[in-house]
């Protein structure tokens, strides 16, 4: 798994989708609950972009 996942949308909220459509499809691999996985991504200044980070 990459160390780092980028979720770009129009708007925050688009990105936000993306990031929870990709946990919710890579749960168990990640294995990492929602507020496990939330936790290591971070909205970029341009609040269109969250940024993934495994080693976070």
């Amino acid at each position: 798994m990459n160390d780092e996942i980028v979720f770009i949308g129009e708007t925050r909220l688009d990105a936000k989708r993306a990031m929870l459509r990709y946990w919710a499809r890579h749960q168990s691999d990640l294995g990492l609950s929602l507020e496990q996985f939330s936790a290591k991504c971070r909205l970029l200044a341009d609040h269109r972009t969250i940024v993934y980070r495994a080693s976070h």
